[in-house]
């Protein structure tokens, strides 16, 4: 997953983020952190995690943390997440073993669509994997300086896009394997072997409605779990059984995305 697919879990200014976070802090919004262990200060706008939906969908984000502690962590968000959501935080970007699995564990209103959510973690972790990770998006300071505004500078060229291969063997994930995602992974690649099937039996009864919601679905999730060829064989499928202008032809193309389905496969791991 390209760091810039990861969507910030709140959209706000540095300034309007640093007042939020001050103001819970100096009205002590209640968290389940506070009742079990102590707490540090953890301000960074840049903690990537997959967060797991009830039905299965996976979203990226880059928290915006508020405080850590050897049990969890929290931070706002600008949407409510079911207590119990499954969450994959990856603690130290590039390093392995520094995955770290959690649920939500509560998720309080605080004003408009923003909440302050708080997250439990599996096992205890030293806060200090997260007090000392390097990241590049600087962290929002309780008392931030008045940064300079920068000079505009052209944006980086995109790189150019590897052709994908045309072989007949498995397709693996293309995120970085650690333990909290091969959890996730795993779990959708159980998902997409029922929706093979799904498609399959629906094909053969000409059932439209079928055909689209799971085509729609693996086109949702696949993304998140690294699976973009999948996601793009899922649309063009739907495009074709829909009868979009210019789509392939329908039969070639749920052929082709069935097959799809029954290569993919997670990344095997690699020899230590």
């Amino acid at each position: 997953m390209k760091i810039s697919q990861y969507i910030p879990s709140v959209r706000l200014t540095p300034e309007r983020l640093t007042d939020l976070l001050d103001r819970l802090d100096e009205a002590g919004t209640r968290d389940a952190l506070r009742d079990l262990s102590p707490c540090s200060q953890f301000r960074v706008t840049d903690l990537r995690a997959i967060i797991i939906q009830p039905g299965g969908g996976a979203a990226h984000f880059h928290l915006c943390t508020r405080q850590v502690a050897p049990t969890g962590l929290s931070f706002v968000h600008s949407g409510y997440l079911h207590p119990g959501t499954r969450v994959a935080l990856d603690a130290r970007p590039g390093e392995k073993g520094r995955s770290v699995s959690a649920k939500v564990g509560s998720c309080v209103h605080v004003e408009r669509s923003i909440h302050c959510v708080t997250l439990l973690f599996d096992q205890q972790v030293d806060p200090a994997v997260f007090l000392q990770r390097t990241t590049s998006t600087p962290a929002v300071a309780a008392t931030a300086p008045q940064a300079q505004k920068p000079e505009r500078t052209a944006p980086p060229s995109p790189p150019p896009e590897t052709p994908e291969p045309d072989d007949q063997g498995p397709i693996y994930t293309t995120l970085e394997t650690t333990t909290a995602v091969e959890r996730v992974v795993n779990s959708f690649v159980r998902r997409v072997q029922g929706c093979a099937e799904e498609l399959d039996a629906a094909a053969k009864v000409n059932d439209r409605p079928r055909i689209l919601e799971t085509c729609a679905t693996l086109a949702r999730n696949a993304p998140g779990c690294g699976f973009d060829r999948l996601a793009r064989a899922a649309s063009l499928a739907a495009a074709a059984v829909a009868g979009t202008t210019g789509a392939p032809d329908k039969i070639s193309a749920l052929a082709d995305l069935i097959a799809l389905c029954a290569r993919v496969a997670p990344r095997p791991r690699q020899a230590a």
